[in-house]
């Protein structure tokens, strides 16, 4: 865990941050789960309003993509088998 200094909170802001938006962006979901697993009490401890709505929009997008995986295999799971 990140210690709560502003250097920090600087690169945060520099580093991670853009990383999330490009994950979103690119759809990178396993690499989004990590980066929120690992920064989200960081970015709760920040208080910055940014950090949690990029974090919040980041957590409903990767829900609703995790949502659309769940339905691409239950489709995937329903069709026939090729015999």
């Amino acid at each position: 865990m990140l210690k709560l200094t502003q250097t920090n909170v600087d690169n945060f802001q520099r580093l991670h941050i853009p990383h999330v938006k490009d994950c979103m962006e690119v759809g990178n979901v396993a690499r989004l789960r990590s980066v929120i697993r690992q920064f989200d009490v960081f970015v709760e401890r920040t208080g910055r309003e940014d950090f949690m709505l990029s974090f919040a929009e980041a957590k409903a997008w990767l829900l609703e993509a995790e949502r659309y995986e769940e339905s691409m295999y239950r489709d995937l799971a329903s069709m026939p088998t090729i015999r």
